[in-house]
C-alpha cells in the first residue's frame, strides 16, 4: 500500500492536482493507495470517479483557531492525527511508501516511519528559505520558524525528496538533502484539456494567470505597460492578496488592463487560446505550470530567468527569458515580440513540441516508475 498525505487533496491549487494525478496514476498501475487529507475542499471529490479501483480516503477535521498561530496549530494538529492515522493503517495492513506534499505533513511520517522501516519522499513544491532569499516570504514570524523547523526536520527523517524542477533539485540540496536520493519529476500538463484550437481570433494581447501576491511579479507586468504600445490588451487572470492594490495600481497606470478574477482550472484554455502570449514576470516560481499550459496550446511565454521557468522556456526557440523585477525590459520584450508575426508563428511550433515532453501521459509512466524505484531501492539497503 502507498500512502499519500496531502492536505486540501480536493482543493484546486498546483500541489493539490499533482497530488491527484499521483494517486490516479498509481491507481492505474494496479497500486492500492490511501489518501490522509481534510475534507474542507470538495471541488474535485469525483475526480477518481471513471475508475474501478478507488483511493481509500481518511478524512480528518482540522482545529480552526484564530490570531497569528492559526496556521501553524491548524498544521500541526493535521500531522498529529495524520500520525495516529498512520498507527491504524500499520496495525491492519503493510505500509510500502509514504508521500507527504507539504513539509509539515513530514512531522508526522519521520519517526513513524524510521522506526518501522518504511521509505518516505517528499515532494517539494515550495520551501521557506527559498521564499526567503528570494523576498517573497507571504508569511507571518511564526509560520516561518514553524516551517523552518520542519524543513530541518524533513531533511533529517525523510529518506527521498522529489523535486519539481531542477532548481528546487539544487536548493534542497543546499538545504542538507542528498544528491543520491533527490530526484526531479516536473508537474505535468493534461494535453486532453491544453491544445490548440485552430481559427479562433486573439482577443487579447498580453496574458497573465496566476495568484495576486508578491512572488508573482504581476506589479512589475503592470509598471511594463508603460513601455508596451497603448493599444495592447493586458487580461489578468486570479485573485489573491494583492488583487484590489494592483487593481488600482492598473487604473492609475493604463486603461487596458483587465481583471478577470478566479477562473475554474478547466475554463482556462479559452482564455489562453485567445491570447497572443503569456508573460510569466515571476520573482520566485519553483516551477510554474501555467507556462506548460500555455505552451500546450501553442500560445508562446515571456517568463524570468527564475525558478523552473527555464526548465519549460528556451530563449528565443519557444518563448523569451529576461531578468525579474525589470519592467522597462518586460515591456519592450513584449512590444517586440507582438511586432514580430514570424517569431511568434515559430515560438508557438515549437512549444507544442515542448509541451510533449511533460505531457500527463508521461508523467503518469514516470510516476509509477520512480515510485517503484524508490521502494525496491530502499529494501535493498535492509537485505
Amino acid at each position: 500500500m502507498i500512502v499519500e498525505i496531502c492536505l486540501r487533496f480536493f482543493g484546486r491549487g498546483a500541489v493539490m492536482r499533482r497530488a491527484r494525478n499521483e494517486v490516479k496514476a498509481l491507481l492505474k498501475a494496479g497500486k492500492d493507495v490511501t489518501v490522509i487529507t481534510d475534507l474542507l475542499h470538495k471541488k474535485y471529490l469525483n475526480f477518481f470517479k471513471d475508475l474501478e479501483n478507488k483511493p481509500k480516503i481518511i478524512p480528518i477535521k482540522l482545529v480552526y483557531l484564530f490570531g497569528p498561530t492559526r496556521k501553524v496549530i491548524g498544521e500541526l494538529s493535521f500531522a498529529i492525527k495524520c500520525y495516529q492515522a498512520l498507527k491504524s493503517i500499520i496495525e491492519k495492513e503493510k505500509i510500502d511508501l509514504i508521500i507527504c506534499h507539504a513539509v509539515s505533513n513530514c512531522f508526522a511520517v519521520g519517526h513513524f516511519a524510521k522506526r518501522r522501516k518504511i521509505p518516505t519522499a517528499f515532494v517539494i513544491q515550495e520551501l521557506i528559505n527559498e521564499r526567503i532569499k528570494t523576498s517573497t516570504n507571504p508569511y507571518n514570524w511564526y509560520v516561518t520558524k514553524w516551517y523552518q523547523l520542519a524543513n530541518r526536520y524533513a531533511i533529517s527523517k525523510i529518506e527521498f525528496f522529489i523535486a519539481d524542477s531542477s532548481y528546487m533539485k539544487k536548493f534542497i540540496i543546499k538545504e542538507g538533502a542528498l544528491y543520491r536520493k533527490t530526484y526531479i519529476l516536473h508537474n505535468p500538463v493534461d494535453l486532453s484539456i491544453f491544445s490548440p484550437k485552430h481559427g479562433i481570433q486573439k482577443e487579447f494581447d498580453i496574458l497573465f494567470i496566476g495568484r495576486l501576491s508578491i512572488e508573482k511579479g504581476v506589479e512589475v507586468l503592470i509598471k511594463a505597460s508603460k513601455f508596451i504600445s497603448k493599444n495592447r490588451k493586458i487580461l489578468i487572470i486570479g485573485d489573491g492578496p494583492l488583487f484590489k492594490k494592483l487593481e488600482i495600481m492598473a487604473c492609475n497606470t493604463s486603461k487596458n488592463i483587465k481583471f478577470q478574477g478566479w477562473v475554474d482550472h478547466e475554463e482556462l484554455p479559452k482564455f489562453i487560446r485567445k491570447s497572443k502570449i503569456l508573460v510569466v514576470p515571476s520573482l520566485s516560481e519553483p516551477q510554474g505550470v501555467v507556462v506548460l499550459e500555455a505552451i500546450a496550446c501553442g500560445v508562446p511565454v515571456i517568463g524570468t530567468y527564475v525558478g523552473g521557468i527555464p526548465d519549460m522556456i528556451v530563449h528565443n526557440k519557444n518563448g523569451c527569458l529576461i531578468k525579474p523585477n525589470d519592467s522597462r525590459v518586460l515591456g519592450e520584450t513584449i512590444d517586440n515580440l507582438l511586432e514580430d508575426e514570424k517569431k511568434l508563428h515559430s515560438f508557438s511550433q515549437e512549444t507544442l513540441k515542448t509541451a510533449q515532453k511533460f505531457s500527463l501521459t508521461k508523467f503518469n509512466k514516470d510516476i509509477v516508475n520512480l515510485y517503484e524505484k524508490l521502494t525496491n531501492s530502499f529494501a535493498l539497503n535492509y537485505l
